[in-house]
This record gives structure tokens, sequence and C-alpha cells, in this order.
């Protein structure tokens, strides 16, 4: 519901309440006597206040449900407001996806609905690019989740303002906690709802067919159809429950290569408003760029801006940055939010610093892969049904289901089926195929320029394949009998020339747009060269030239009409050119790249490969025929002219080459480049780090690197960090630093850790080289990498490595707080004072999932003697009148004290901080390892932690006065995750203690509230634990920026909270065995 609609419901029903209270007040003396009567009864009181409270509960329940009322209301609202057509016409036009297959009958299976056959993506951050750039230029950090005190409801989000608090606060946790729930994004960090609501201005860039399209049009059908009132509950189908958004934003689709924008253009909005009536085939009365403007000046819009790479040229590109730069933002309660989608090669970086986050479109996950192929297989199934009339659930000559296990069960098996199922165009091609050949005992092509070929077939009619595999087909009405291989030739014939005139423009669209008139006298002059057109126009008398001419020209003229038909190559691109001709393309560029080097190995070879290679390398799409023709064809000239030119980019195009594979390529050659791209990774100092990285990867894409110790120990010699921690991952064989899976890994709490592969243990011979990159590595990446790596082997906490190691802190004075003129500071760090302090000793890490899995497995969490009072009533949810009705309404009244018990995972995560655990459970496991070890331990006060992190002169970080990106895991590093600790020496305090700036906050024994100056008092007294206080924490986190991972920092919540980024911290007053100085 936008801001208009509340304000009109709110204002409706205050008038009404208005006009009912006059109503009555002026029929009072008419019910006096009435009224007077009922007074007396000593009911009607009690029954007065009853149906108060009951008419108040009715007013809370539809203020919950005003999104789902609203929409009832839309929904009998006359359907002609313009908000009504635009959206109906959105439905219309983007709701169905090519299916990309012929159907079993002979027609043409053009179309699956859009909302069927989608499958979720994933987004990471570009962490490339944010080392680039300077971390934290593009990205900021994400959220964190919490867990509620019946521990199964997770939520992500942001750190609150201070307030004052009460200990009232923490028995209304729960209940706050699910009014946030309501308000904020519920979706895991990771996939597209949180990353869009998360971040109004949002790039995502993806490779060529890694869904970026369909992924802006289902957010677009989704919201359309809850604005209209369509969504049906049961099928959940509103935003909310696919994409986690509290309310449903306006969505406004723009695709850029439906529109022309020149120089003269000033408004995106115009643009679009003067371009509708042709995308959307609708007038739209109404839709005009001053609706959209004003919808935009509300809030509360989504605008999805689909394909920046497809501009024009550079220049193009440039001016779209600016007006997209210029849309409204909206009011600062409703914001509108802006994602734009590109290729990864085709932006230039004219979005940056206008406030853009970027994010990369993950490849598709085996997992990921498996649920695509299902629900692509389940849309197929009901389209079918539809074709052949049968009911929803009508049986069908072939089982989806088992079917799209057939094709699941090739995946790890067939390598080049499994490089291709990471893209969700080719899968959906893969699939198509699959489907095509049921039952002939033909196998799934394994590569890329083979699958395109497939594909192609299929979409150009292939009917003469169909029928040779068995297929009952109805031959299409062919006027002149031209074959399916008569077809793929024109095909290739006109991708090439579009190619072949793209040379030399500045036009940098120019090779994907031809426009109808040009296209149809290239298809008339080949029909005319080629010798199996022989057309019969009158009788059975062959026909001459002129009935030749008058033949082919009406071939073209009925393969041009086709083309406005979904399902086939070609398409109308929406566009017309200066002189208004309309202009056609290519379902998508990569078929029309497959053609064109298909062209290149049927005529004039020697010159078309001359222009390929004189191309290649300048433009995206050029390169990519120039590696379907290495791939399809002799790669021996491809790879030498390379070689012969000495470029960094030359070579590392010829290592791309050597990915497809090569269907021809000199054993010799191969050698030769595959040196080359291990130097350009491993060796060479002239290299920049994006380069060396792209050859890292082309080795491990080739499988080239099969030695874990040659690799590590090659990598600890390469001059780039970023080299070094992406070998570390291909060692381990995961992503541990270049995040590529749903969620931000273990900090995005524990049912999606468990839900991800754990790390393994790393073999006994890896584990001195990782050690030794761990400690001595200078780049943290490096250094996170391996740490990651020792997840589940950590020495440091192996054996017994369960008792904390200890950090000495002398005694004397320390400057504590902020001074009045620190630009940070807040006000409850002021008066800045010495306080004087006794030795004592601290943890020199926080205390790590090992040392805590400990705790669990023994008496933890059964010895009452280590829980205070409070504590152990929580734990054993006594007192709670949540878990008093559960009971009542079981029966069930006994209760076990592990029902919250800690469930972090069973094994590894050795090395990082423990989270997710409350205040309770901190003073709990000191306790514990108090009676284990005979030494007293303690959560540190507020002013030992302070004195540990900032040393005796009051640094502002624990590292000093001067703010450095890399001395600890803060939201500007982008990690978005816990880290090992001990990852970040550079930013360990003057005494030695690691991660007191970053990573997680740490519990305090201190309660919240005590003003400055400090006094000190004895915060470990059972009276002073004792209730149910607020409790101080110190720190900060990797969720957290700059100023609050500062020294002097206060926060504070409630003994009951376990958050994902909640740790701990111990001290003692004596010292340790093993402790240091």
């Amino acid at each position: 519901m936008d801001n208009n609609e509340q304000r009109f419901f709110a204002v409706a029903g205050l008038v009404l309440t208005i006009i009912g209270l006059l109503i009555a007040a002026l029929a009072v003396p008419l019910w006096q006597p009435w009224l007077e009567e009922l007074w007396a009864n000593p009911l009607f009181l009690p029954l007065v206040l009853a149906v108060l409270v009951a008419l108040l509960f009715m007013l809370a329940f539809a203020y919950l449900i005003r999104d789902w009322l609203a929409a009832q209301l839309r929904a009998l609202r006359p359907t002609g407001s313009t908000e009504q057509r635009y959206l109906k016409a959105l439905l219309r036009t983007f709701g169905v996806t090519p299916a990309l297959l012929p159907d079993r009958l002979g027609r043409t299976q053009s179309d699956l609905i859009l909302l069927e056959a989608f499958s979720p993506l994933t987004l990471r951050p570009d962490t490339t690019r944010a080392v680039r750039q300077g971390a934290g230029a593009q990205d900021d950090e994400y959220g964190g989740k919490e867990e509620d005190d019946e521990g199964d409801i997770a939520v992500p989000h942001g750190m609150p303002g201070k307030r004052a608090p009460h200990a009232l606060g923490a028995r209304l946790a729960a209940p706050l906690r699910w009014w946030r729930q309501r308000t904020q994004c519920s979706a895991e960090p990771g996939t597209p709802g949180a990353e869009i609501w998360r971040h109004p201005r949002l790039l995502i860039l993806g490779a060529p067919g890694s869904g970026k399209t369909t992924l802006l049009r289902h957010v677009t059908l989704v919201c359309a159809r809850q604005r209209l009132g369509m969504m049906q509950r049961k099928r959940q189908e509103n935003v909310r429950q696919i994409y986690g958004w509290p309310t449903c934003p306006f969505p406004i689709y723009i695709p850029l290569r439906a529109v022309t924008i020149t120089a003269a253009d000033h408004n995106l909005l115009h643009v679009y408003a003067t371009a509708l009536p042709s995308l959307l085939k609708d007038a739209l009365p109404g839709c005009d760029s001053a609706f959209f403007e004003r919808r935009l000046q509300r809030g509360g819009c989504l605008v999805l801006i689909d394909a920046f790479d497809e501009l024009r040229d550079r220049e193009a590109r440039c001016h779209a940055a600016r007006l997209v730069a210029a849309l409204p933002h909206g009011p600062p309660h409703n914001p509108n939010r802006i994602v734009v989608t590109s290729r990864i090669y085709g932006y230039e970086g004219q979005l940056d610093g206008t406030g853009y986050v970027y994010r990369l479109l993950t490849e598709l996950s085996l997992a990921q892969s498996a649920v695509f192929i299902r629900t692509r297989y389940a849309a197929m199934a009901t389209l079918v049904r539809q074709i052949e009339g049968l009911r929803p659930d009508g049986p069908l000559r072939w089982d989806h289901a088992e079917q799209a296990n057939d094709l699941i069960r090739r995946l790890p098996y067939n390598p080049g089926l499994r490089r291709m199922s990471r893209n969700p165009l080719l899968l959906s091609l893969a699939v198509a195929l699959h489907y095509s050949q049921q039952g002939t005992g033909r196998a799934l092509p394994e590569e890329r320029h083979e699958l395109y070929g497939n594909a192609v077939r299929l979409l150009a009619f292939d009917w003469d394949v169909r029928q040779r595999i068995g297929m009952a087909t109805a031959q299409p009405a062919e006027s002149h009998a031209l074959k399916t291989a008569d077809r793929l030739a024109l095909l290739r014939e006109l991708a090439w020339m579009m190619f072949e005139r793209s040379v030399g423009q500045q036009d940098g669209e120019a090779h994907a747009l031809v426009r109808e008139a040009d296209a149809q006298a290239k298809l008339i002059e080949e029909l005319l060269q080629m010798p199996s057109f022989h057309p019969t126009m009158i009788g059975s008398q062959p026909s001459d030239l002129a009935q030749r001419r008058i033949a082919a020209q009406e071939e073209a003229t009925e393969i041009v009409l086709q083309i406005g038909q979904r399902g086939g190559v070609l398409e109308k691109s929406g566009k017309r050119d200066s002189s208004g001709s309309e202009l056609i393309q290519f379902v998508h560029l990569g078929f029309q790249e497959y053609l064109a080097a298909q062209a290149a190995t049927q005529r004039d070879q020697a010159q078309r490969l001359a222009r390929i290679l004189a191309h290649g390398e300048a433009h995206p799409s050029w390169r990519e025929v120039l590696l379907l023709y290495a791939a399809s064809h002799d790669a021996n000239p491809v790879v030498n002219h390379l070689l012969k030119q000495e470029r960094m980019s030359s070579t590392l195009l010829a290592g791309a080459v050597l990915l497809e594979p090569p269907a021809q390529l000199e054993p010799a050659l191969q050698q030769v480049v595959q040196a080359h791209i291990h130097a350009i990774a491993f060796t060479r100092r002239d290299v920049n780090e994006q380069d060396a990285l792209a050859a890292l990867q082309q080795l491990a894409e080739r499988r080239s690197l099969k030695d874990q110790i040659a690799l590590l120990q090659a990598s600890q010699s390469a001059p780039h960090s970023l080299v070094r921690a992406r070998a570390i991952e291909l060692v381990i064989g995961q992503h541990l630093v270049f995040a590529d899976r749903p969620g931000t890994d273990p900090a995005t709490g524990m049912r999606t850790r468990q839900a991800a592969p754990p790390v393994p243990p790393p073999a006994p011979e890896l584990l001195p080289l990782l050690i030794h990159a761990f400690h001595n590595d200078p780049h943290h990446l490096v250094r996170l990498a391996a740490g990651y790596a020792l997840a589940n082997g950590d020495p440091r906490f192996a054996g017994e490595g369960w008792m904390p190691e200890l950090v000495h802190i002398p005694a004397g004075p320390f400057l504590m707080g902020s001074s009045d003129d620190a630009e940070l500071a807040d006000g409850d760090e002021k008066p800045q004072h010495r306080l004087e302090l006794p030795d004592f000793w601290i943890g020199r890490y926080p205390v790590t999932v090992a040392q805590w899995r400990r705790f669990v497995a023994e008496d933890g969490y059964t010895n009452r003697a280590y829980w205070t009072k409070t504590g152990w009533r929580w734990l054993t949810r006594e007192n709670n009148p949540i878990a008093w009705l559960r009971r009542l309404l079981t029966g069930r009244r006994t209760q076990s004290p592990t029902d919250r018990r800690w469930h972090g995972p069973a094994s590894g995560d050795d090395n990082l901080p423990v989270v997710n655990v409350s205040w309770f459970e901190a003073v709990a496991y000191c306790r514990w390892l108090s009676a284990k070890t005979g030494y007293t331990f303690r959560l540190p006060t507020e002013a030992e932690w302070e004195k540990a992190a900032r040393g005796p002169e009051g640094r502002i970080w624990p590292w000093g006065n001067t703010w450095e990106v890399g001395r600890c895991n803060s939201a500007e590093l982008g990690l978005g995750r816990r880290s090992p600790v001990g990852s970040f020496p550079d930013g360990m305090s003057r005494y030695g203690v690691h991660d007191m700036a970053g990573n997680v906050w740490e519990w305090c024994a201190t309660k919240w509230g005590k003003d400055y100056p400090y006094q000190l008092e004895d915060e470990w007294a059972e009276v002073y634990l004792a209730g149910e206080s607020i409790w101080v924490l110190r720190g900060g986190s990797w969720y957290n920026e700059q100023k609050l991972v500062r020294g002097a920092y206060r926060y504070y919540y409630s003994p009951r909270d376990r958050y994902h980024y909640y740790g701990l911290r111990v001290v003692s007053h004596a010292p340790v065995g093993g402790s240091g100085e």
C-alpha cells in the first residue's frame, strides 16, 4: 500500500468516525432514558470495556492485514485506471518466457508461463571490483540475523539507534522482534529480494544468458499481480512470500533494448513513455511521462532497467547513466528503488560514483541447476497439457518428474553438460534438447557450440531431425519446400552480414540489429544463389530466373513475417532506425555469434577468418565469434595469431580458446599456451591483478592444477594477493573469500550454515603451507582464505586448545571515553577521564566455536550451578507466558533444560568466533570454565574491555587513530561474515589482543546505564548479575561501519537475545598456564 492510499484510508476512516460521533452526540437525548437503565445494570460497564477491547483488537488486526485489504479494494475498483491498464499490459507482454522447443504435434511451443518456469537466482558482491576501487567503495555490509526467544524465527535487521533501555524491554523483546519482522525484509542475504530491498540503487551484472532479464520480468510480474489483487495466498505469489518484502512496490519495467535514447533526450521517463505503445502493443492512454513522474514522486516504486549494455555505444551508455541518475529518489520514508542490469563485459563504469552497489549473478550451483530443471520440466508439462487439451492434472505420455531426474543424474558425470548447466539460458536449451530426444538413445552434446547448433536447429523448425528421432510431426506449410539445412544457411549468412556491417561503425549495437528491408534483401540474395532452391510456380513447369526471384521474394517475406511470432531464432527488437524502419534481431546474441562463426567455416574461409582475428579482441561479441569458430573448426591459425600479438589480452584470449575446447589444436601449441597462462598467473610481475586472476581461473577450468601442494607452493610466490587467495580456494575446492553461494557464509545463520557444504579438513601435507600463509602473508584476503581453509583443523584450537589463551594487561591508569571534540563520538562516551585498573588477563581471541563446543558437549546446559537464576528460567522457559500457553494447550508440562541450548555445527568452524550466544549463556560459559580449570574466569567489565582495546593512551581503534581498511573485519571490508580469529594481526591492540574491532560484538559484565566518569564496583557478584537488566556489548562486528567498531563505542542489548554477530571474550585476575604477557 503506497503513502497516498494509506492517507486516503486514514482520512476516510477519520471522517467517518467524526460523522458517527456527531450523530451519536445529537441522538443522546433520545437515548438518555435507555442509557440510564443500562448504567444501573452492574454488568453494563464490564460489557462496554469488553466491547472496547474487542474493537481495539479488531483495529489492530485490520492494520496488520492492511496490505491485503488494500489489494482486495484495488481489485474492486473500476478497471480503467491508468495504473491498472499499465500493470495489465505488463502482465500480457512479459508474462511468458520462451520454451525453446517444439511440441509433439509439430507446432511451436513458444511460451511458458514465467511465474511457473522461474527458478531462484543468487547475487554476490563483486569482490574483485571492490578490490580495484578500494574496499567498501561499492559494497556495504550484509544484514545480520536474529533469533527470537522461541529459537525459530530469524529476520535481518539493522543496528537500531540508541535509546534509554529498561528491564521491561527484555521481556518485550519477542513481540518487538515479531513487529520488526513485519516491517523489514525477511529474505536471506544474497538473494535478489534481500539485495534489491537493501540497496535502493543496485546494479546487477551477469554473463550472457545468466537470467538478468528473466529476474527483472519475474519481479515485475509478481508486483503487478499483487497490486492488481490477483495473487493467490495458497500459491505463495505475493512479494512477502517470494522476495521477503514487507510492502509491494509499484513496478516500472524499462527494457533499454526496446527504447532509443539520443543526445537530445533529457528525461528517461519521456523516452520510455514514447516507446510504450510499441513495447506493450497497447496505446495505454494516460501513460505519459507525467504519469510516471508523479508516480515516482509519490515514492514506493521499483524501477527495473534492463540491458544497459545493449545501448548503442559508450556515449549512449554515458548519457543513459546520467538519465538514470536523475530519476527521483522519492520521499525518505518511502524511497524508490532502481535496479539496472548489464552484461559484465559490456559495462564500463558509467554508474560508478552515483551510489550504485554492484552485485554479480552467480553461476547456478549443482543444487540450483536441479531446481531449475525440475521447475522447467513442470512448466513444460503444464504447457503440453494445455496444447493437448488435458486437465491441469491430466496424465501425459511422459513423466516430467522422471525426465527431470534423468537429466539431473547426468549433470555430475558430464563435464560439458555441467559447465553449461551453470548458465540458465544454456540449461534451458539443455532441457529442451533432453525433452526432444526422449526415447532416442542419443546423448546430449557436451560443448557450447554443439548445444547452440542443436538449439538453433530446433528453433529453425528442424522437421527432418525430429522425424529421424521418431517424433510424430506435421510438415509445416512451406510454399517452396525450403529444408532445414537451407534455413540454417540463410540464418548463417544473415548473422555474418550483421557482424560485417558493424565493422568501423561507432554504434556498438550495430552488429545486433538489422533493418527488416535489409534482412529481406539479404535473404533474397542468398536464396537466388542457393542450388537447392528450386520452386515450382505453376503446374509442373520449371521456374526461370524471374520466377526464382518472385519465389525468393515470397520465401523471404514469409520468413520475415514469422519473425513476429515468438519461438523462432529471429524477433522484432521494438526499435527503429533514424529513417523509421523497424529493426530485427536474433532472440539471443549467443545464437547470432554461433551462426556467424559457422558462416566463417562455410564460405570465404580465409577472408572471414582474417576479419574475425582482426576484431576478436576489440569487441566482446566478435570475441565470442572467435571462440566459437575455434571450438568448432581449426583453432591452430587462431591461437598462432593470438600468440604472435604478444599482448596480455591476446594471450588470455588464446587461453580462453583452450577452454571450449577446440576441435583441432596441436598438442605442442596447447602446451605453449598453457605455459604462458601459468606464467601470467604465478610469476610475471608486469601483469595486473585482474589478468593474473583470469589466468588462474583458466588453469582451474582446464583442470591443470591437480597437484595441490605444487599449486600452493607456486601461489605463495605469486605477486598478487587475489591469486594467492584464490589458489587456496582451489586447493580446498570451495569458495572461501570469493563468495559463491546463497547467504553470506557462516554468519548468515545456523540454518544457512548447516545447509552449506562444510569446509573439509585439509590434507596433512597441506597444513604447513596453510598455517604459513595464515601467519605470514601480508595481505588480509590471503590470511582469510587460509583461515577458512583451516576451519576444520586449526591447530590453535585442537587438543588443549579449548582453553582460552590469555594476554596480560598491566595495572595502571588509562584514558577512557572520548574527548569533546571527537568527531565520531556519542554523548554516552563523555566526559573522557582517566581510570585506574588493577592488572588482569584477557582472551587473546574471542571464544571460538571449537572452545564453545566443549562447553556444550559437557554439562554446560544441564548444570544449574553455572547459571544465574534468571538465566536458568530463560533456559528452561520457566515463567514464559508463551511457553506456558503452549504447555497448557498441548498438555506437555515437562521441560528439558536443553530447549534453548546452542545448536551450532557439530564440526567445522573451529577457528571462527562463536555467535548466537546470549548474555546468560556467556555467564554460564565463564562459570563452567572456572569449574573446569580451577581458575576464575568471567566476562570483562566495560572498563577492562576498553583498556585492552585502546591501551593507556586511548586510541580510537586498536591500532591507532587513523582508519585503515584491511586492519579489521568491519562493513568497509565487504566480507559480510565472521572471520577466523587472528586474521588481522595489523589490527591488534598494543597488548597483542586480536579482533577488538569488528568481527563479532562481545558481551561484557557491565550493566547498561553507567554514566561517566566510570565508577568501579564488583560486577561479578551474584547480586549484581541477578535480575533482568540490560547488558553492555563492545567492539562492533563485521556488520558495522568504522564508527561502531571504535574502542570507545558503547552498546547494549537484552540478556535473552542471540544474534549472529554476538559473541564473548573471557578475562581472569590470575595468570593461566600457557598465557602470554
